[in-house]
């Protein structure tokens, strides 16, 4: 009896599946009226497009409980997003109502939601949001603007069953979430679980809680700015079982962090450590950000035994210069200073290096000084002059050690006013999130390779400029997902080459 080899059954089973994959259609004239009656009819797998009402008035009472997987939910409107209105609507997450607009139970794995301006998610407990992410992994939500609902985007999952895995949240404005009936326990991001990404997004003015609180096992979060809350930045603390287990760590890269001149709430960035009695076993790697704060709250608060932090590459600095007595770095509630260090720091004169920790290589600025930023009031934290101490003056990133669950990434950089780059650098970087523009790293800076399928990749009309670059319309990549316009682009090897314009 001969026995079929399983590879070309395999390959019929994979053809099938996608040959059969559907696009549902939702909007004025289209099949479907709701995103949720699409949601009904839709298979694991399918494309569900939402297109605009007229003049982009909102569909209202969205609400779509989640157990299918792979379904890419996209909303369809060139140079904006589709708008989604929750108010009214109780999503009370009794049954199989959701607590959010959109909810990923168990079996909606691999899902993608994208291009979508979210508000007015409430509920009688104060915690309804735009999306939950309910133990399932590798869900993205994407291009989406987040705003005034009870939370933005929660997640929870645990280290066992290895879910919540995979969370990412990309290029996405999340902002001025919170309820004021329920003070100081809203929050633009409350996440958990195994591991969350959250990059390339506009974060702030959480109206009651934190920008972002994570009790995950790993929390990422790069190439982001997170700016303006009442109260904490980061509030990165405890749960059982998860942040229990060795290697809890999170790493923050890239990021422009900076505190409302005028918050009302707790003054600390960020906090690392426990807010629930268990302990957080692990380290706050802070690497290549910029860091403002104009209060002598610490920059850090490690609050649980195992937990520690550690600088590398980073500004640390006062919108005035002249603020003294500031704590770059406090522990308490059985934290101890022997596990924070630093290093390649740049940092305003009101700070110091603390005692106990181990810090090396750093600048501390003249009274008075502050870096020159291109524009720190559009949020462009990007470098306007030389400055000592500062350009040229980093640790290679090559030699910045990382645990093995955080090494490896490619070091990005939010790009004002939406977005990452890629930054890349050509010998001694630049300390903090942007390179020195007429610096040696400066023309690099905004570079970004990928391998395209050239079968569907397409650049659109095109000439080439001076320096032999393509300028392209728009960027497509396999799904012709438009993901950038009016890019540069050169060829190298088999690589594209995205240049900023």
């Amino acid at each position: 009896m001969s026995i079929l080899p399983i590879f070309p059954v395999l390959f019929v089973l994979s053809f099938f599946t996608l040959a059969f994959s559907a696009a549902l259609e939702v909007g004025p004239g289209k099949t479907y009226s709701r995103i949720e009656s699409a949601y009904a009819s839709a298979n694991s797998g399918d494309t569900i497009l939402v297109y605009p009402k007229a003049a982009n008035a909102a569909y209202d009472s969205v609400a779509v409980y989640l157990t299918k997987r792979k379904l890419l939910i996209r909303g369809v409107l060139p140079g904006g997003r589709v708008v989604l209105d929750g108010t009214g609507y109780d999503y009370s997450g009794v049954g199989s109502v959701p607590r959010a607009m959109f909810q990923f139970n168990q079996g909606a794995d691999s899902c993608v939601v994208e291009n979508f301006e979210i508000f007015g998610c409430q509920n009688s407990s104060y915690n309804g949001a735009a999306f939950r992410i309910n133990q399932v992994n590798d869900i993205t939500i994407r291009n989406c603007d987040i705003h005034n609902n009870d939370m933005g985007l929660m997640s929870n999952g645990t280290v066992t069953d290895n879910s919540a895995a995979d969370q990412l949240v990309e290029n996405c404005i999340v902002h001025e979430n919170g309820n004021t009936a329920d003070p100081g326990y809203n929050h633009n991001f409350y996440m958990g679980g195994m591991s969350v990404t959250i990059r390339g997004c506009n974060v702030y003015g959480a109206t009651t809680g934190h920008d972002i609180k994570s009790r995950a096992h790993l929390t990422i979060v790069e190439g982001c700015r997170v700016h303006d809350c009442q109260n904490r930045e980061f509030d990165l603390v405890d749960d059982n079982g998860v942040t229990t287990v060795a290697g809890s760590h999170a790493l923050l890269s890239g990021c422009v962090i900076v505190k409302a001149q005028n918050a009302s709430g707790n003054k600390t960035v960020i906090h690392f450590g426990q807010d629930g009695g268990y302990d957080h076993d692990g380290t706050l790697y802070v690497v290549h950000c910029t860091i403002v704060t104009p209060y002598i709250s610490p920059v850090v608060d490690l609050s649980a035994p195992s937990a520690g932090v550690s600088f590398t590459n980073t500004i640390v600095t006062v919108p005035s210069g002249t603020q003294s007595g500031q704590v770059l770095v406090n522990a308490r509630n059985g934290a101890v200073m022997t596990n924070a260090a630093g290093r390649y720091m740049w940092m305003s004169s009101g700070f110091s290096a603390p005692a106990g920790g181990t810090f090396d290589h750093i600048s501390i600025g003249a009274a008075g000084i502050v870096p020159k930023f291109t524009n720190a009031a559009v949020g462009d934290y990007s470098l306007a002059d030389s400055e000592a101490g500062i350009v040229d003056a980093g640790l290679d990133y090559a030699s910045i050690t990382l645990p093995q669950s955080l090494a490896g990434r490619q070091p990005v950089a939010f790009q004002v006013p939406l977005g990452f780059f890629n930054r890349i650098f050509v010998g001694n970087p630049d300390i903090g999130a942007y390179e020195w523009k007429n610096g040696p790293n400066g023309v690099r800076n905004s570079v970004r390779t990928f391998k395209p399928d050239y079968k569907t990749f397409t650049v659109g009309k095109g000439v080439v400029d001076a320096r032999g670059r393509m300028v392209a319309g728009n960027k497509y990549l396999l799904n012709q997902n438009r993901i950038a316009a009016g890019c540069l682009f050169e060829k190298s090897g088999k690589n594209m080459i995205w240049l900023k314009n």
